[in-house]
């Protein structure tokens, strides 16, 4: 069923959303096929995974939050950690057939005054410089040095001040293909049903224009299509508002190859996580082109946690169509239908969807991590809803033969090849996930007879081992 809005509809949202009163909803998150727009199926659940392995990026980020790259840019990866952006030099001496070789910049590339969250690269970063910078409570835009293109500028301009921080402040930025900025707001900063605060909300801006010039907080424009509009009423719905009813959507991911959008929301009882699909070339459901999803999607919170009802009493925000996650992990194991089985949850790190070239066999599969519980897992982004494998052994062992279990994910980010790396606030590295190396061959022995041909004793090597 699609959502369609209309005056008349609008009135009777508005005049609802006053009164408290919560017509008949549709449930939507139901029944999934296949992602939208990449054509191929990648990553299902009986196609084995390689065997894998973490390369340790150097440098030491106490507190990382964040990695990523501009946007076709594969000689840079800037890191967020302790208030600082920090950049990671990629080159590739061998060329393309083999590894990159990283080397951390011992300068900072902006300082950033505040408990930061993540960053996004505006989608013309090439020719503006502009990078934003989520603070908890708030976001900046950064400015590309002319004279250095590996620093930004200060001091920063704030885009939008979403008042209260707090634990569940700003988590996940992304541009979507619709060019509009998506913000996670957590329910430190709102009531998630009430359309008058931003707290628990999915918001959308545009940040190419600024539709609120009497306003430094305000440094942005309210697109077009957004359900509620610019209004100067004292009680008037927040214009900036997408999505609603989340508690803390701290991680949340593009799947750069359908449009789909992964959903990770840190529940109270249960760690839910919401797949919008990509339909008809937008972002989830078949709203207008590039958008996340048709408008005023409501992921439940308070009412629900995850997909249970926990709160009877309290009335979803009219007008909105409840989205029931897609994958939910309870914090004990009650093996009730639709729960990942033997996997607790207690922080959804959220994930993303590889796509990158490296691990063929890891193509199409969802990676997320739990924070406190440090397990890893990959669902297939085709059936999400058959039995994840189990990484967590893998991701563990390094490229140098160590053994390091994961320390408190706190995000998984992908870099301009969509290669993938683990973010641990707790040990402050960074892992990149790579195959694991291949074993040597065996000796090569000559069709006839037992001497190897590579013209050594080994009947004498293994003499000697004994």
């Amino acid at each position: 069923m699609h959502f369609s809005w209309n005056a008349a509809l609008m009135s009777l949202v508005l005049a609802a959303a006053g009164a408290g009163i919560a017509p008949a909803q549709t449930v939507d998150g139901g029944a999934l096929g296949p992602g939208g727009g990449s054509g191929t199926l990648e990553g299902l659940p009986w196609q084995p995974i390689e065997d894998l392995r973490t390369q340790i990026m150097p440098g030491s980020y106490g507190g990382v939050v964040w990695c990523g790259s501009p946007p076709a840019d594969r000689t840079r990866l800037y890191v967020l950690s302790g208030g600082l952006l920090r950049l990671i030099r990629i080159t590739r001496p061998g060329g393309d057939a083999a590894p990159p070789v990283y080397t951390a910049l011992p300068n900072a590339a902006a300082a950033v005054n505040g408990e930061v969250r993540s960053a996004a690269f505006a989608p013309d970063y090439a020719v503006s410089g502009h990078v934003y910078i989520a603070v908890n409570g708030q976001i900046d835009r950064f400015q590309r040095s002319p004279v250095d293109p590996d620093v930004f500028l200060a001091p920063p301009t704030r885009i939008i001040n979403l008042g209260t921080g707090g634990q569940h402040g700003t988590g996940s930025i992304h541009f979507g293909r619709d060019g509009m900025l998506y913000i996670g707001a957590g329910n430190s900063a709102g009531d998630p049903q009430n359309p008058r605060q931003l707290g628990g909300k999915m918001l959308r801006i545009d940040v190419t224009r600024d539709d609120f010039p009497s306003d430094p907080q305000r440094n942005y424009g309210i697109p077009a299509d957004n359900p509620f509009p610019i209004s100067t009423a004292t009680n008037a719905p927040r214009p900036e508002i997408w999505h609603v009813g989340m508690r803390n959507p701290w991680r949340w991911s593009f799947d750069r190859a359908t449009g789909d959008a992964w959903l990770a929301d840190v529940g109270d009882t249960y760690e839910g996580t919401d797949i919008i699909r990509a339909l008809a070339g937008g972002l989830g459901g078949g709203g207008a082109v590039g958008t996340l999803g048709l408008p005023l999607l409501n992921f439940g919170y308070p009412r629900y946690d995850a997909d249970v009802l926990r709160n009877p009493s309290t009335p979803l925000l009219a007008g909105t169509r409840l989205h029931k996650p897609n994958i939910v992990f309870p914090r004990s194991d009650p093996h009730r239908d639709g729960r990942v089985r033997g996997f607790n949850g207690a922080s959804n790190a959220g994930g993303v969807v590889y796509r990158g070239t490296a691990i063929p066999t890891l193509r199409g599969r969802y990676i997320t991590a739990d924070t406190v519980n440090n397990w890893a897992l990959a669902f297939s982004a085709a059936m999400p809803y058959a039995a994840p494998i189990n990484l967590t052994t893998q991701l563990a062992r390094t490229t140098t033969g160590q053994t390091q279990p994961l320390n408190f994910v706190v995000a998984i980010c992908e870099d301009a090849d969509g290669e993938v790396y683990i973010c641990e606030y707790g040990s402050g590295r960074i892992r990149k996930i790579v195959p694991a190396p291949l074993p040597p061959p065996p000796p090569l022995r000559a069709i006839h007879g037992d001497e190897p041909l590579d013209g050594l004793d080994h009947d004498q090597e293994e003499t000697g081992r004994q």
